[in-house]
């Protein structure tokens, strides 16, 4: 009970960070008592302060309200940005699935689901529970007992068809099966769909280590600019990493040119427009600046060069 906190009304939330050493010369305390009222909330908006230092006493080291204020609002670009881009994945994922599946003569579309569900029978238990209440209902309960590959995967969550995708292709061995880039997609996916902070804590380490995509890794060697002790530092954080994970295989599996279009110019419009609006600041955050510009050139060399 002794890490139970008071509740803190919105004047009270102020006065903390003002004593957490937090500014309100940007933005002024009137305006943030309207915003924290209106547009966010304290907890939420208090992680970007990951992102700064802090003084001996405990204070964050120059960081204005205006500051959190504005990582929140990338924040919410960027996680719109990567609902958008993964569900072009997963059709495109879909797509190439049901390309190779009909391509191969052994397969019939029907064992291989039958061998998926006695592999994992409570999948085909929530599937049919879903059928209870979903906009599927109708579709499983018409296939629910005799799925094939082309529709099971029309009721599949995506952590599910990531499931399936790599049982066929694990069958099924294709050297561009891109199964190994689906754990990261997901998570990430998985993050901006529950509204999770992405880039709170793009200096701080994280509890979990992990081991970032070989494909992925040897690729951003290659990017111009981009240090080997950069890339090693950079693709640690799981937000970078996984975010640049869903990029590559953006552009390995969709095979639309007005879907790519689309997409590097909406991305473009974030990196160049939007999260330089208030460049000025981030200019003495070098955690900040050099993860910017970690994703900018990856970008950059995957619009320009491909896969």
């Amino acid at each position: 009970m002794e890490d139970r906190r008071k509740k803190l009304p919105i004047p009270g939330q102020i006065a903390h960070m003002k004593s957490k050493g937090i500014k309100f010369e940007c933005m002024s305390e009137a305006d943030a008592r309207r915003f924290l009222n209106d547009n966010n909330y304290y907890f939420k908006l208090k992680a970007y302060c990951k992102n700064y230092g802090k003084n001996a006493n405990g204070e964050y080291q120059n960081v204005d309200f205006a500051y959190l204020v504005d990582l929140s609002t990338i924040d919410m670009h960027l996680r719109k940005f990567i609902m958008k881009t993964s569900l072009d994945v997963e059709h495109f994922l879909k797509v190439k699935l049901l390309r190779d599946f009909l391509l191969d003569g052994s397969e019939d579309g029907y064992t291989i689901v039958e061998e998926f569900f006695d592999s994992h029978p409570e999948i085909k238990t929530e599937i049919i529970e879903k059928g209870k209440s979903s906009y599927c209902s109708d579709m499983i309960d018409h296939f629910q007992d005799n799925f094939a590959i082309w529709n099971i995967v029309e009721v599949l969550s995506f952590g599910h068809f990531a499931m399936l995708y790599s049982w066929f292709y694990c069958k099924h061995p294709s050297k561009d099966s891109m199964s190994n880039m689906l754990l990261p997609i997901k998570s990430l996916r998985n993050a901006a769909a529950h509204n999770n902070c992405l880039i709170n804590k793009m200096g701080a380490p994280y509890k979990v280590e992990i081991t970032p995509n070989m494909a992925v890794n040897t690729y951003v060697s290659h990017v111009p600019g981009i240090s080997p002790k950069t890339r090693q530092k950079k693709m640690v954080n799981p937000v970078l990493h996984d975010f640049i994970v869903l990029l590559y295989t953006f552009e390995a599996v969709v095979t639309s040119k007005k879907t790519k279009e689309m997409t590097y110019n909406e991305l473009k419009d974030l990196f160049e427009v939007r999260i330089l609006r208030h460049a000025e600041y981030y200019a003495d955050n070098a955690v900040l600046v050099s993860s910017y510009e970690f994703a900018k050139k990856t970008i950059d060399f995957l619009a320009t060069n491909g896969i």
